[in-house]
C-alpha cells in the first residue's frame, strides 16, 4: 500500500472534518442541537487523526486506534438518537429506541472487550464485533430517517454518515472472509470519506434545520428521464477508479494527483457555497426539485383554482371569484387587485379586502411594474427567501402594506394587465415552490381575466352592431320615401292639372305618412320588435304595390296556398319590396320581372323566387361583395344597404336567401321562409 497517499487523504480527511467542526459550533450557539452534530464531527476529526498516524512515522498502537473507532460509532448511535427526540429523558421512554441505545452500548463494549484482552484472535472476532457495532449504528440511522419529514438537514447527515457505516460493514466483512485487512480498502476508505464528509459539509451548507420544509426524498421527472445517461457516466466513472487502482500500484503520483484533485475540487465548491448566497441558493434550488418531495401538490392546486374561478354562481362578478380563488389558495382573509385601466392601474376596492385609498392609482410606465413584466417578478414583501434586490422599486404604498407578502403579477400575451398583494398574519418564508407557484396563478387569472374583459368588448360591441343594424333600416326606410317624394316633385309641374296625377300623389304621400308613422313608432319603442302573423301573400302584394311606378311591370304567380309568417310585416314588406325594385331597376323597360311563390312542395314552406332578364352580377361580385354593406352597383344611387338587410332579416327568421345571377342574362333570388299553413287556395 503507498504510504503517502493514504496519508495524505486521511489528512485531508481530517481537515474537512475539523472544517465542519466549526461550523456547527458556529450554528450551536443558536440552535443547541448543533452541539450534539459538533461532537460527532469531533469524534470523527480525531478518529481520522488516529488513521493518518497508521501510516506515518509516528507508531499508534491498534487498540487506542479501534477503540476511537468503537467510540466514534457510539457516539453517532446517540446523536442520531438525541436528534429523533431532541431529549434523552425522551427518548429511553421509547422502547425501540431504548433497545438500539443498549445494544450499542453491549455491542461496543463488547468489541472492545475483545480487543484488550484477545490480541491473537484479533481478525476473527474483533471484525465479528465492528460489523455488528456498524449494523447498531444503521438502525439509528434508519430511525433518525424515518423521523425527519419536515428536516432536510437531518437526512443529508443520515444518508452522508449512513454510507459511512456501509462501507466499514463491507470492509470488516471482507477481513473477516481473508482474515486480514487489506491495504486497497485503506486507501479506497479515504476516498470514501472525502466523498462523505464533503456531501455532510454541502448538506450543512446548504440546508438549515427547517421544519417547513418537505424533506421527503423522491425523484423528479426529469432526473428519471436521464436516468441512462447517469448510468453511462457511472460506467465511465468506474473504470476511471480501476485505472487509478491500476496505477496506484505501479506509480504512486498518478493516484496521489487524482486524490488532490479531487480535494481540490471539494474544497473549492464547498467553498462557493459558504462565500457566494446567490451560488448556494441556486443549488438549493436543485437539490429541492430533483431530490427532495415537493411543497405543493401542483395537480391539485391547479384543479383547485380552475374550481374556485369557474363558480356557478352567476350573481358573483369575475372578479369576486378571482378573489375567493387568491384568498382560499394562500390561505388568507386579504388580498388586493388591481387592474389596468387607461394606462393606470386602478385599485378594484369593491373586490379587495385591503385598507387601501380606492382613488390611488399608478401609471403603468412605472420602473416596478416595467421589471415586474419584463421577468415575470415576484416581490417578496415580507418574509426570507433570496433577498429581493429590486424591493426598492416597489411603490412605498405597496411596502406599507400591513402583513403584506406577495406582489403577484397578471401577465396576458406580455401585457401586464394586473397584479395582486397577497397578505400573511405569520412570517411566511416564500421559497422557489411559492413562487413557481404563484406564478402559475398569476398567469390564469390574467387569462382568466381577460377573457371575461373580451367577452364584455363583444357583448357591447354586439350592441353597438345592433343599433347600428337598427339605423341602417330607419336610413334605408328614409331613402326609399325621400326618392318617392323627390319623383312627386320631379313631375309635379309636368302634371299637376292632371288629377289621375293628383290622386296617384296623394296615395303616394299618404303610403309615405303610413311608413313614418311605422318609423317612429319603432323609435317610440326604442326599436323593438312588433311581431305579428302575417299573411304571406299580402307581404308579397304591398311588395310589389310599393314598385307600381317603376318599370317594367312585375308578373306575379302563386302556386299553393297561403301561409302565415311570424315576422315584422313593415320589416319584411321593405325586405321583399328591396329585391324587386332592384330587379326593376337592373332590367330594361321591355324586359321581365316576376316574382313566384311556391307552397306546394312543402306544406310549412314557402320559396319566394324573384326572378329578372337584366344585366346580371358577376361572379365575383356575387361571391364577394353581393351580401356585405355598403356594396352596390347602382353607382350614384342607394347605400348599399338593403341585400345585406334583407339577407340578415331572413337568417334572423329561420329562412334562407339565395342568388344565381349570369352577366347579361339576367338575376335570380330565391328565399326559403318558415310559416303555418292557413289553408286558403288562392288563385293568380
Amino acid at each position: 500500500m503507498n504510504q503517502s497517499v493514504a496519508f495524505i487523504t486521511y489528512s485531508l480527511d481530517a481537515i474537512l472534518a475539523g472544517i465542519i467542526f466549526l461550523v456547527f459550533v458556529s450554528r450551536a450557539f443558536k440552535e443547541s442541537y448543533y452541539w450534539a452534530l459538533a461532537g460527532g464531527m469531533a469524534v470523527t476529526f480525531s478518529w481520522l487523526i488516529s488513521l493518518n498516524q497508521v501510516f506515518s512515522q509516528v507508531s499508534l498502537d491498534t487498540e487506542v486506534r479501534l477503540s476511537l473507532e468503537l467510540f466514534k460509532n457510539l457516539y453517532w448511535v446517540f446523536c442520531f438518537i438525541y436528534l429523533i427526540t431532541g431529549n434523552l429523558a425522551d427518548t429511553i421512554k421509547i422502547r425501540s429506541l431504548r433497545y438500539i441505545l443498549l445494544a450499542a452500548v453491549v455491542v461496543n463494549g463488547s468489541a472492545y472487550f475483545f480487543i484488550s484482552h484477545f490480541r491473537d484472535l484479533f481478525y476473527i472476532p474483533v471484525s465479528y464485533w465492528m460489523v455488528a457495532s456498524n449494523l447498531i449504528c444503521i438502525l439509528s440511522a434508519e430511525q433518525l430517517l424515518r423521523a425527519s419529514k419536515k428536516s432536510r438537514l437531518k437526512k443529508v447527515i443520515v444518508l452522508s454518515i449512513g454510507l459511512s457505516f456501509v462501507f466499514d460493514i463491507y470492509m470488516y466483512t471482507h477481513s473477516y472472509l481473508i482474515q486480514s485487512l487489506h491495504p486497497i480498502n485503506w486507501e479506497i476508505r479515504a476516498a470514501v470519506y472525502m466523498g462523505i464528509l464533503f456531501t455532510f459539509a454541502a448538506g450543512a451548507l446548504l440546508f438549515k434545520n427547517n421544519n417547513l420544509e418537505v424533506a421527503e426524498l423522491t425523484l423528479s421527472r426529469q432526473s428519471l428521464v436521464y436516468t441512462s445517461t447517469a448510468l453511462i457516466i457511472g460506467l465511465v466513472f468506474i473504470v476511471v477508479a480501476l485505472a487509478v487502482m491500476y496505477m496506484n500500484v505501479f506509480n504512486a503520483s498518478w493516484s496521489l494527483m487524482f486524490y488532490t484533485a479531487g480535494f481540490t475540487v471539494f474544497v473549492f465548491f464547498l467553498a462557493s457555497l459558504t462565500l457566494f448566497r446567490s451560488f448556494r441558493e441556486r443549488v438549493s434550488v436543485i437539490m429541492s426539485k430533483h431530490v427532495f418531495g415537493h411543497k405543493y401538490d401542483y395537480r391539485e392546486e391547479w384543479l383547485n383554482l380552475i374550481h374556485l374561478l369557474n363558480s356557478d354562481d352567476q350573481s358573483q362578478n369575475y372578479l369576486s371569484n378571482v378573489k375567493n380563488a387568491l384568498m382560499n389558495i394562500a390561505k388568507t382573509e386579504h388580498v388586493g387587485i388591481w387592474l389596468l385601466d387607461n394606462d393606470v392601474f386602478k385599485y378594484k376596492s369593491k373586490y379587495s379586502s385591503l385598507n387601501f385609498p380606492a382613488d390611488k392609482v399608478f401609471p403603468k410606465n412605472e420602473p416596478a411594474f416595467e421589471f415586474m413584466l419584463e421577468n415575470e417578478w415576484i416581490y417578496i414583501l415580507q418574509g426570507v427567501y433570496n433577498v429581493d434586490i429590486k424591493i426598492d422599486l416597489v411603490p412605498k404604498e405597496f411596502r406599507d402594506i400591513k402583513n403584506g407578502w406577495l406582489l403577484v403579477p397578471f401577465i396576458n400575451n406580455s401585457e401586464l394587465i394586473g397584479f395582486t398583494i397577497i397578505t400573511s398574519t405569520q412570517i411566511r418564508i416564500a421559497n422557489w415552490e411559492d413562487l413557481d407557484l404563484y406564478k402559475s396563478i398569476g398567469r390564469q387569472i390574467a387569462d382568466y381575466i381577460k377573457m371575461h374583459q373580451q367577452e364584455r368588448w363583444l357583448a357591447e360591441n354586439s350592441q353597438l352592431q345592433a343599433f347600428s343594424k337598427f339605423t341602417a333600416f330607419i336610413v334605408h326606410d328614409l331613402n326609399n320615401v325621400i326618392a318617392q317624394q323627390s319623383l312627386l316633385v320631379k313631375n309635379a309641374e309636368k302634371h299637376k292639372s292632371n288629377p289621375a296625377f293628383i290622386d296617384d300623389m296623394i296615395m303616394t304621400v299618404d303610403n309615405s305618412v303610413k311608413r313614418m308613422s311605422v318609423l317612429l313608432e319603432k323609435l317610440k319603442h326604442k326599436g323593438s320588435n312588433i311581431v305579428t302573423d302575417s299573411s304571406l301573400m299580402q307581404i308579397i302584394t304591398e311588395s310589389i304595390e310599393r314598385n307600381l311606378d317603376i318599370s317594367p311591370e312585375v308578373q306575379f304567380e302563386i302556386n299553393g296556398d297561403d301561409l302565415l309568417i311570424t315576422c315584422e310585416k313593415d320589416r319584411m314588406v321593405m325586405s321583399i319590396s328591396h329585391l324587386i325594385k332592384n330587379a326593376q331597376e337592373a332590367t330594361k323597360a321591355d324586359g321581365e320581372v316576376s316574382v313566384e311563390v311556391d307552397t306546394l312542395s312543402h306544406s310549412n314552406k314557402a320559396t319566394i323566387t324573384i326572378k329578372d332578364s337584366g344585366y346580371g352580377m358577376s361572379s365575383e361580385f356575387l361571391e364577394n361583395q353581393l351580401f356585405r354593406p355598403f356594396n352596390t352597383t347602382k353607382i350614384g344611387k342607394g347605400m348599399g344597404l338593403g341585400t345585406y338587410l334583407t339577407k340578415q332579416y331572413v337568417e334572423e327568421l329561420g329562412g334562407n336567401i339565395s342568388v344565381t345571377s349570369k352577366e347579361g342574362k339576367g338575376t335570380t333570388f330565391k328565399i326559403e321562409l318558415f310559416g303555418k299553413n292557413k289553408k286558403i287556395q288562392l288563385s293568380a
